[in-house]
């Protein structure tokens, strides 16, 4: 059967930049065909909207203890537009791009890299505003802001890394200031067994260490952590139930009786629960990613809603089942390869909102759940998210070819198979990537315990890798997914070219924190060091080139293959070396570089996206007759409804 490439369907224009804040873009999301969809399924999706930006606040309060205090301070600040416009007509303009900053980072310190960042205002500066604004509006005066915020904001000393992987004088929690953990070391851990090891925050009471579970409560089960914020979510649940499709009732019942009482088991019932179905309208909700905590236990706040992408869907279940044939293939010892006892699900999906972890930064595609066990018993949930991929693609991509890739042929190359590669890409590292490969017998526990703090960054790898190795194989050509070896040989120039140009996102740091970016830089690092890919200067500029292509496949397999066997077995020094050889330091020189390069051309580090916000349309009786969609005017209109809910 013939896949042909995937592109968007959509009756919008391609989005454009409507703001830049500093290094982000800022694109409305577009949401093709929602008005096509059946009304009980624009229900269910506006009653998990809600529930969706109810959670949002619980990952201001996970970043660190009290990035959401000073976003809704500097919130209530720019309030007062008008009159600061009038009096400081040069101080508002920075107050507010710090204000939208938080808004998308959910505190201040960069998502992606976890590093603080500071405004471009000074202490003067805000103290002159606040003295302005007491005036007419008082109760900022019992903000206290020196002895509440002034080292927050300002000191870059204070609490600098919300997750630090590599500490320089103390030890991954300590010298991180996300809320996973309160008063405790790495040591005092040594030995210590998390009973909630995805839900709770480990803390120190009366010289003994507890679990603070992260749960609403109910007749079951008292309140713990976040109960407010999560009682707010299972109410709009229990909206959404009599929506659901028929298979969904089970594991929506589930989760919201996981986050009533907040065990493993009910965590673990719920993800089995939700593997078995594939509706058209579904969500991810809950406490997924681990990448935020240093131990790589703990997981974010993160809420994703979506319907279901039926024409982009027949390329990701082609490749879905391959699954084990690829496997096979795989350049890994037989040890460690998978039996597929079910082909797993696999949907491209139209993104209605992201939130927490998951937006305004949104990610391209998600492979879930994270537990081993259930990966290797139950499968995985494979999930590509096309909007979020068009949206970027067509607002970005064709403005970095002629800056960043200097021969013609390779440029036509990258543009002639955009599309179909960046649809097999994510595919391929989502569907048999992550949910590749098995551990050895002999290994007691998940991976993930015995890997530690380098466990994402192996597992984002591994994943990169397994998709660098299939789209060479030929069968993908044989079933009609891709159209012939160059796209797999553009994949292999776009992959190189992105190791480069991750580089604009590292402005003022001298390391690589974020597991992805990690990922990607140790995998192009090493195959630069075999010698298959390079970075050449010409005219002063440097530029991507695969020297060999055949050989860089089958260097791609060798580290792949040493990937899988260190998860495989749990080897700790083996990816430890690798990472602190390949994917935490990079070229400073260059760096600056790309950085100059990136800003002349207006391209930027990253992107941040605005989504729609659903409104009910009743009839006289107050029956919902129809689900309306509405784009907020920006970043701050975005931060108060997700805040400020109806």
């Amino acid at each position: 059967m013939t896949h042909p490439a995937h592109h968007q369907k959509t009756d919008q224009p391609p989005p454009e930049i409507i703001d830049r804040i500093d290094d982000i873009a800022v694109l409305r999301l577009p949401i093709p065909e929602f008005e096509n969809l059946p009304l009980q399924e624009k229900v269910f999706l506006y009653h998990l909207w809600n529930a969706a930006i109810a959670g949002d606040r619980i990952t201001y309060r996970q970043h660190s203890r009290r990035g959401m205090d000073i976003t809704a301070f500097l919130l209530k600040i720019i309030a007062h537009e008008d009159l600061l416009k009038k009096i400081y007509p040069e101080i508002y303009p920075k107050i507010l791009e710090y204000a939208k900053k938080l808004c998308i980072n959910h505190g201040n310190h960069d998502f992606w890299s976890g590093v603080k960042f500071l405004p471009k205002f000074t202490r003067q500066e805000l103290e002159e505003v606040l003295a302005v604004i007491a005036e007419h509006a008082p109760r900022l005066q019992e903000a206290d802001y020196k002895k509440q915020y002034d080292d927050i904001i300002f000191n870059p000393a204070f609490e600098p890394m919300m997750t630090q992987k590599n500490p320089k004088t103390g030890d991954i929690i300590t010298e991180s200031c996300n809320t996973y953990y309160d008063g405790v070391t790495l040591k005092d851990l040594e030995g210590f067994k998390d009973q909630n090891p995805n839900n709770s925050t480990v803390t120190m009471q009366h010289g003994r260490i507890v679990e603070k579970i992260w749960r609403c409560g109910n007749d079951r089960a008292t309140a713990g952590l976040y109960a407010k914020e999560l009682a707010a979510v299972v109410l709009h649940l229990r909206a959404a139930l009599p929506y659901a499709a028929p298979e969904q009732t089970k594991s929506l019942k589930l989760l919201i009786q996981y986050f009533e009482e907040g065990t493993a088991k009910l965590c673990d019932d719920y993800n089995i629960a939700w593997l078995h179905t594939n509706p058209v309208a579904d969500m991810i909700l809950g406490f997924i990613e681990e990448y935020r905590d240093a131990r790589g236990m703990k997981g974010l706040f993160e809420a994703v809603v979506y319907y279901r992408d039926e024409h982009a869907t027949q390329t990701i279940t082609a490749l879905a089942s391959l699954a084990q044939s690829l496997e096979d293939t795989a350049p890994w010892d037989n040890a460690y390869k998978k039996k597929w006892n079910t082909i797993p699900v696999a949907n491209a999906i139209v993104q209605l909102i992201g939130t927490g972890g998951a937006g305004p930064y949104s990610w391209a595609g998600v492979n879930l759940p994270n537990a081993q066990w259930i990966r290797d018993k139950h499968g995985s949930k494979n999930i590509i998210i096309t909007n979020v991929l068009y949206a970027s693609r067509s607002a970005l991509f064709k403005r970095i070819m002629h800056e960043f890739v200097a021969s013609a042929d390779d440029r036509a190359l990258l543009e002639q198979h955009m599309a179909t590669r960046e649809l097999l890409s994510v595919g391929l590292h989502e569907v048999v990537g992550h949910g590749a490969g098995t551990a050895s017998k002999s290994l007691a526990g998940d991976p993930r315990d015995h890997l530690r703090e380098h466990y994402s960054t192996l597992e984002e790898a591994r994943a990169e890798l397994c998709m660098l190795w299939h789209i060479w194989n030929p069968l993908l050509i044989e079933k009609g997914i891709m159209q012939s070896r160059d796209v797999a040989k553009s994949e292999y120039l776009a992959y190189t070219l992105r190791d480069l140009l991750i580089m604009r996102t590292f402005v003022g740091e001298d390391e690589i924190h974020e597991d992805h970016h990690r990922a990607t830089h140790l995998i192009i690092s090493y195959l630069r060091e075999k010698g298959v890919v390079e970075f050449y200067v010409q005219d002063k500029k440097t530029y991507p080139r695969i020297i060999d292509y055949e050989k860089m496949h089958e260097h791609v397999g060798v580290l792949l293959a040493e990937l899988q066997r260190i998860k495989s077995e749990g080897d700790y020094a083996a990816i430890k070396a690798l990472v602190e050889k390949y994917a935490i330091y990079f070229d400073l020189k260059l760096r600056d570089e790309i950085v100059a390069r990136s800003r002349a051309i207006n391209y930027p580090a990253t992107i941040a996206y605005l989504m729609p916000i659903p409104r009910a349309v009743k009839n006289d009786a107050g029956e919902i007759t129809d689900i309306r969609l509405r784009y907020p005017q920006g970043i701050i209109e975005q931060a108060q409804a997700w805040n400020n809910p109806d």
